[in-house]
């Protein structure tokens, strides 16, 4: 009989900036991936059916505990990337060139979309 116990992960730090999926609302929101590259899911394993006896002590059958199984899922891949913006750039494009507006325009454009169809 498998019975797994769990492992808690909790994160001490905090992101200032988080990517919103533009797939949020199709995917799986029950796992968090925060701080780790692994988690563990657990999936309790289904019951045998059997006949009901009206006569004896187990009428329902022998009573067993219920059992489990662990899955490991691992993130494969740490995508990056980099750019530079310096002042000179900044100040000479009429300050087009803002840094966090960049990152945010990273985040939605690129990296969002990435991580989404990387795992279909």
């Amino acid at each position: 009989m498998a019975i797994n116990l769990a492992t808690k992960y909790e994160s001490k730090t905090s992101d200032l900036v988080k990517a919103r999926r533009k797939s949020k609302g199709f995917t799986n929101q029950d796992w968090d991936w925060d701080g780790v590259n692994s988690i563990n899911v657990y999936t309790l394993t289904d019951p045998t059916v059997g006949n009901y006896n009206p006569s004896g002590a187990n009428r329902y059958g022998n009573p067993t505990e219920v059992e489990d199984t662990k899955q490991t899922f691992t993130l494969t891949r740490d995508r990056s990337w980099t750019k530079t913006m310096d002042k000179l750039n900044k100040d000479d494009t009429m300050n087009v060139r803002q840094p966090a507006k960049y990152l945010a325009q990273v985040i939605k454009n690129v990296m969002v979309p990435r991580l989404f169809w990387a795992q279909v």
